[in-house]
């Protein structure tokens, strides 16, 4: 029996004009592109950071200190993965082939660095690390460890522009942090 393929949603990086020049970013959209190029129906879902990204901030908070690069004023409107999911529903029915989302809050990083402190309950402590130090030291990694590299290099990158994009309405980082540090305090409990 076979089965063909009625249209092809996939979820690649908003803003990647601006971060096209980064492996991570450009192996997403080579594929958008063999996509747009490939005769089927499809959508690309352009993506802003998610929430299960974010976590890392809480994780890093618990520990007493987040560590940003630059001067974290730069802008970024998460996206909970079941909004995601409910996009990438809602694009198989629809016309739109080129589809820009992001979650309900824009938040500068150093405002989700707070929220992460304020969600444990723990006083703000914040390292800033200067970019130029952070381009030097992907440089200084690559020929080691080129996955640490180019994840430093979308960090940084990243860490310099505004990912901010259309946003949906459902989940927000607040309540996801606070159902993390539930999970965090739960677990903490069932250790001892």
């Amino acid at each position: 029996m076979s089965k063909s393929i009625k249209k092809f949603v996939y979820v690649s990086v908003f803003n990647a004009h601006m971060l096209g020049h980064l492996e991570i970013v450009k192996a997403h959209e080579d594929f958008a592109g063999a996509l747009r190029h490939s005769g089927l129906d499809y959508a690309v879902i352009h993506s802003t950071g998610f929430f299960s990204d974010m976590s890392e901030f809480l994780k890093v908070a618990r520990s007493g200190r987040v560590y940003l690069i630059g001067n974290g004023e730069n802008r970024i409107n998460p996206i909970h993965g079941a909004d995601l999911v409910a996009v990438c529903v809602d694009a198989v029915a629809s016309k739109e082939r080129e589809i820009p989302v992001g979650g309900p809050v824009s938040y500068s990083v150093n405002e989700i660095a707070e929220l992460a402190f304020s969600t444990l309950g723990k006083s703000p402590r914040v390292t800033r690390i200067p970019p130029r130090l952070v381009g030097y030291a992907v440089k200084l990694v690559r020929p080691f460890s080129r996955n640490v590299s180019d994840l430093a290099a979308f960090f940084l990158a990243a860490g310099q522009n505004d990912i901010v994009a259309p946003a949906t309405d459902t989940h927000t980082l607040r309540s996801y942090y606070q159902e993390l540090a539930t999970q965090m305090l739960e677990e903490k409990h069932t250790v001892r």
